[in-house]
């Protein structure tokens, strides 16, 4: 995980540049040193079309730019006229670019690539991040001394870490929607990360530059944030933020006003070190900057975007460098409540059920709550107070041994519920993310969770899966972990999905297709998955509905293993038709909703048959879905077709 100790690496090469005062200047007339006349053609070598990033390296002064509308790289030799092409035919655009070490890393998408440059060759690469995410838009990249690969989603507006090999990843900037709150980001592009780990972002459409410290659950405005205009207490639209190696100054591509900004840290006003504010093609002006460097002159370096060019302005005073004895200004703290706090898992609810083998249930149930409208889900808190039911439209509460029924409105179209030890409420909400207008229940699922000991509290529900665009799906079952990441089954895929802490921004198939939708019979597929449930090992039970079988997924297992039905759809009491819901308990015996036989099924660790304790006696059931226990484990199911809540009283524990 992210919290692991990090091991230093050499990536050099970095835009950090020996500390500039504010009388250092530059040339105002810029050199063109990669790009085309406006004349000549932008799809040859002489040229590149709407540049989106460039880096330099500063051992040869050659120029690497992105050039998607080519779909390629190109890299520039010093003193050239034309670029040589480095990387072609991508299959997506390759937006933003990073230069360090003879590695180039380009972001395509929602993956990254990493290549190894030798002089103008790129000789191989390895595809280091891939998410395989259609809503996502990876649109700026920067790399760490310690190999940690950061990277901006402007379409979700957040900024994630990726280990070095793609293994993990956090959020660690907004992630909150977008917004112009502290905690929020609209539309990031370029981001910078000093050695001690503070992270600096543009914050394009708020006009801002945020400072995020490390673990900070907010952001600190230390440029701009007055509104868009020209003003020297204004930026409009900035794209790139970089910063010199005592985090004294930065320095500031402000795309909408066509100029460069020199940016005292604590300072409310920064100074025009290039460009004239109105944009044009002149060798003083720029026109949408998009990305700066410096080189080991300190000669400016600037992408100029719209004018499909790469300038330099040259240093003129190079006797201002580190001219800083009089600068006591310090970048502001955060405070300690900005911290992001440790979690705790909590394991998960059905951990506490454990019953004995030969428990009985009085096949009599009890209509505990009637005509309720489709319920099809139930979980019950640890207080044994309230149960919670999804129904078709409604996600209900109900005081048990009592006739209190309260809608709860948090959620829109509930699905599958999770309650932990701590009364926290998982709750698939099916529309969370979809348009009012239109909507595609494939796309548009989340999961939300809030605490049922605090009801009617705003600030209480959150959404936890869903809210970083990591294809959802049509999602149906839902569970909780004892490390307290969720699983949910996605039905169209027919799959099983895993978000993982610390905050869920990574999502892994952990059963079932992992490439694909088909649905399937052999032990590496499923065919409509739909209840699922997790032991105190991290195996997940699927209930393979259409596959008529439950299956079992050990931790990190290729294949599932068949534990109850398996043998066709049938009646038999080896066999399954049509199960919806599972529960494991301590001791590996399963209670299954066998909805297609309208009956609950108690099957036993390795067991070959099962036996019925609901559904046989003078109680009906008509096609079963959720199932759940009390504290002194009475059996409720939800008779979904009947409109009501059942209770089976239990009649012997089997423990005696």
């Amino acid at each position: 995980m992210l919290g692991l100790t990090q091991t230093k690496v050499t990536i050099t090469n970095k835009s950090q540049v020996q500390t500039m005062s504010d009388q250092c200047q530059w040339k105002l007339e810029a050199k063109t040193v990669a790009g085309s006349e406006l004349s000549q053609s932008f799809t040859t070598l002489a040229g590149f079309w709407y540049p989106t990033d460039f880096r330099l390296d500063l051992t040869s002064n050659g120029v690497f730019v992105a050039d998607p509308a080519n779909n390629r790289i190109i890299i520039w030799p010093a003193n050239s006229t034309v670029g040589i092409p480095l990387i072609s035919t991508f299959e997506s655009d390759s937006n933003g670019i990073f230069y360090g070490s003879n590695s180039l890393y380009v972001t395509l998408l929602s993956g990254v690539r990493k290549y190894n440059i030798n002089g103008t060759n790129a000789e191989n690469w390895e595809q280091v991040i891939d998410i395989g995410a259609n809503d996502v838009f990876y649109e700026h990249i920067f790399v760490d001394a310690y190999g940690n690969i950061y990277v901006s989603d402007s379409w979700n507006n957040l900024i994630v870490k990726w280990l070095p090999d793609g293994s993990d990843a956090r959020v660690v900037a907004g992630g909150n929607y977008a917004g112009n709150d502290s905690n929020q980001l609209s539309h990031p592009t370029g981001v910078y990360i000093t050695n001690d780990e503070a992270l600096f972002v543009a914050d394009t459409d708020n006009h801002r530059i945020q400072m995020w410290l490390k673990n900070a659950e907010q952001g600190t405005t230390v440029a701009g944030g007055n509104g868009a205009g020209l003003a020297a207490n204004q930026l409009d639209q900035p794209t790139a933020v970089i910063l010199d190696n005592r985090r004294m100054y930065m320095y500031i591509s402000d795309g909408a006003n066509f100029r460069i900004q020199q940016w005292l840290i604590g300072a409310t006003n920064g100074r025009t070190i290039a460009g004239t504010g109105i944009g044009g093609v002149n060798s003083n002006q720029l026109l949408l900057p998009e990305q700066l460097q410096f080189d080991t002159n300190y000669n400016l370096f600037v992408l100029d975007s719209q004018n499909s060019r790469v300038q330099m302005f040259r240093i003129l005073n190079a006797s201002c460098l580190d001219n800083n004895s009089s600068i006591t200004t310090s970048p502001p703290t955060l405070t300690s409540t900005n911290v992001l706090p440790t979690r705790t898992p909590t394991a998960p609810e059905e951990a506490r059920l454990n019953l004995c083998p030969s428990a009985v249930w009085n096949s009599t149930g009890i209509t505990v709550i009637d005509q309720i409208g489709g319920p099809f889900e139930l979980v019950i808190d640890s207080s044994n107070t309230n149960m919670y039911i999804s129904t078709t439209s409604n996600l209900v509460e109900w005081s048990l041994n009592s006739s209190s029924l309260t809608n709860i409105q948090d959620v829109q179209l509930p699905g599958s519920l999770f309650i932990d030890k701590n009364d926290n409420l998982y709750v698939i909400d099916k529309i969370c993310t979809c348009s009012d207008i239109d909507y595609d229940l494939m796309d548009c699922g989340c999961v939300k969770t809030f605490s049922v000991r605090n009801p009617g509290d705003d600030n209480n529900v959150s959404i936890v899966v869903g809210k970083y665009a990591q294809n959802s799906g049509l999602m149906y079952g839902l569970t909780v972990d004892a490390d307290g990441n969720i699983y949910s089954t996605n039905v169209a895929f027919n799959r099983i999905q895993m978000w993982m802490q610390p905050n869920m921004y990574i999502m892994r198939v952990v059963a079932g297709n992992q490439i694909g939708y088909d649905p399937g019979k052999q032990s590496y597929q499923l065919n409509t998955p739909c209840g699922i449930d997790v032991d105190n090992e991290s195996s997940l039970y699927v209930a393979d509905t259409n596959n008529n079988r439950i299956q079992k997924w050990a931790k990190n297992a290729q294949t599932g293993l068949t534990v109850a039905g398996g043998h066709g759809s049938g009646y038999a009491i080896n066999q399954l038709h049509y199960p919806q819901y599972v529960i494991v308990d301590n001791n590996h015996n399963l209670y299954i909703s066998d909805s297609g036989n309208n009956r609950v099924v108690r099957w036993l660790y390795q067991a070959q048959n099962g036996t019925v304790i609901a559904g046989e006696g003078e109680t009906l059931l008509n096609n079963p879905l959720g199932v759940g226990f009390d504290s002194n484990y009475n059996l409720y199911v939800a008779d979904s077709r009947n409109d009501r809540i059942l209770r089976f009283n239990l009649l012997d524990n089997g423990c005696n």
